[in-house]
Formats: C-alpha cells, structure tokens, sequence
C-alpha cells in the first residue's frame, strides 16, 4: 500500500471498515461472519443506490457507462478527469437516501484519483480502466522491483 501512496494505518483501516460493513449483505444467511469475509457470490447483494452504475447487477462491466463518464464529466479528448471533475460525478451520482452509499463512492472515487492522479492532477481514463482490472497494481509493483532489483548490489543477501 505503501507503493500506491497510502500509509499503513490507512491501509488496515480502510480494510477493515469496507469488510465490516460489505461483510453482512454478501453473507447466505442472516448470521454475521465473525471474520467479516466477503462472498463473492454475494456481492450482488453489496450494490447500492449511489453507485456510478459502471457494473450491472451481475457484476459485468458495461463499458458504454463507463465511456459515457468521461464525456460528460471529463474532458473527452485527453479522457481524463481532475478532482474537481470527480467531485462533480460523485456529488450527481449521490442518492438523497443511500446515505452510507454515498459516503462510500466518495471514498472510492477519492482513493482511485490519489492513487491514478499524475503530475497535472489528472486521472486518466486507461489508467482507472488498469486499475478496476487489475493490471494496474502489477505495473507499479513490477515497475518497483524493476527499481530495487537495479539499485540492489549483486552481494546483497536478497541476491543469494
């Protein structure tokens, strides 16, 4: 977490306040997980109202709203998004009565730009699509070992 610019007590806390509160609507039954696991074939259920609607209820990726974001919030030639324009889709996603949900997806929607935003402020449209699938963590944390593996001397005991 440390790589992606997040402090460790801000690593476990977030963690442990997403599973806390995602953990009981993704349960089978009406008994709480006392380890707040998350299950997956549950998380249908985890959707709420303030969301940007960029996954349908079967947790398939529609990528036309995903398009659609950057274009009616963004700048639609660069296809990039500053805070103030994440601001602005988060605060017309929000649902006057999903209070929690609201909350979240500003949580989501912060913690995605601080992580993707580079030296102008922007958070670019491939990056975010990077890092909802994934390979976005790989290339930072490839492009770190790349780093340490070239400024670790070859005597190092990593190296043995």
């Amino acid at each position: 977490m440390q790589t992606l610019g997040f402090s460790l007590v801000v690593a476990i806390s977030t963690a442990a306040v997403f599973h806390m509160l995602l953990s009981y609507p993704t349960q089978n039954g009406w008994m709480p997980d006392p380890f707040f696991r998350l299950r997956i074939a549950g998380m249908h259920r985890a959707i709420h109202a303030s969301d940007s609607h960029i996954y349908n209820r079967r947790g398939i990726m529609d990528r036309v709203t995903f398009d659609d974001i950057f274009k009616m919030y963004g700048d639609p030639i660069e296809e990039t998004l500053t805070l103030r324009q994440t601001l602005t889709l988060w605060r017309n996603n929000h649902d006057l009565y999903d209070i929690f949900g609201t909350w979240v997806n500003l949580g989501k929607w912060l913690a995605a730009w601080i992580v993707l935003k580079d030296e102008s402020g922007k958070m670019r449209k491939t990056d975010l699509l990077d890092l909802i699938d994934g390979s976005y963590f790989q290339r930072v944390f490839s492009a770190e070992a790349d780093t340490k593996r070239s400024s670790t001397p070859l005597w190092s005991p990593i190296h043995l």
